[in-house]
């Protein structure tokens, strides 16, 4: 059995994974975010399963730029940590392998191994929620870059610009698709406002026209983010998680019209678009398996 552990902003997630399914799982609010008080969680959480079951592996998904090779974080700005040799401070007291990559990535097994994309070599996650995060396996492996820093495809630049990225640049993908943009954009259009994605999936619905304006405009910058995930990496399969990705059934049409408008030749049979299926456990559960992906 293997220890899965994943780390946001504001708590830790676990689980015992056997064979792709949570046995147990636990969760820690955090209030210390330093990396000595969350390893010490970990350590916790460890000592404690290991009397009930027999841990083989230890893998950890961190929201941010993970060396995943080296165990070492690179840079997570929710948890304002640069270079922490995260597996290094757990080996002190965690006698099996460790393994630390990023959460995204960690997600993108986990329906890789079992979930939406399940026997697929060449696939793509995208999560849309606040921002958008992804993850891709390419030829079986996952698709880490130099220092871990590959596939952040939220940060992918796909036009001039409307809003300023929390990064600092302009036209990032998640600046158009991701629940903020969402909200945003209906806001700056609207004369009233929402507070969430699902209101304007809902108002979509409902026949406002606003709504409708701001769900074409997602579909087509949506649809250049994919063309481009196309062209480069070839998927057979992209999987849709995260909590704007439960409204792809009202979105679905719109934006695989919007993607066949862009398609570089009708010679090619192009990756299909799934829902993602583990939702909130893949983290856990790819976390678990990061080791045999890398």
């Amino acid at each position: 059995m293997r220890l899965g552990f994943d780390l946001g902003g504001t708590n830790l997630a676990y689980g015992i994974v056997d064979e792709g399914k949570i046995i147990e799982k636990g969760s820690v609010k955090l209030t210390d975010l330093s990396p000595e008080a969350i390893s010490n969680h970990m350590t916790k959480a460890y000592v404690e399963l290991k009397e009930k079951y027999t841990i083989t592996a230890v893998g950890i998904g961190v929201p941010g730029i993970v060396s995943q090779l080296d165990g070492i974080v690179v840079k997570c700005v929710n948890l304002n940590w640069v270079m922490v040799p995260l597996a290094e401070l757990l080996k002190e007291h965690i006698e099996v392998p460790i393994v630390v990559g990023n959460d995204a990535n960690a997600a993108c097994i986990g329906e890789v191994a079992f979930g939406g994309m399940k026997g697929y070599h060449d696939a793509i996650l995208l999560t849309l929620g606040t921002g958008l995060g992804g993850g891709v396996v390419a030829g079986g492996k996952l698709l880490l870059g130099h220092q871990g820093a590959g596939t952040e495809i939220g940060h992918m630049i796909i036009s001039s610009g409307e809003a300023t990225c929390n990064c600092g640049n302009k036209g990032c993908f998640e600046t158009y698709v991701s629940a903020t943009a969402l909200i945003r954009k209906y806001n700056e259009l609207g004369t009233t406002h929402v507070q969430d994605a699902k209101s304007v999936f809902d108002r979509l619905e409902n026949g406002d026209d606003v709504a409708v304006e701001v769900v074409d405009w997602f579909c087509e910058h949506f649809a250049t983010g994919i063309v481009n995930l196309y062209n480069i990496f070839a998927p057979e399969v992209i999987a849709l998680g995260g909590g704007v990705a439960k409204a792809f059934p009202k979105f679905e049409a719109r934006l695989l019209h919007a993607i066949s408008n862009r398609l570089f030749t009708n010679d090619l049979t192009y990756g299909k678009i799934v829902e993602a299926e583990l939702g909130n456990d893949a983290g856990i559960i790819g976390a678990a398996y990061l080791a045999d992906y890398q």
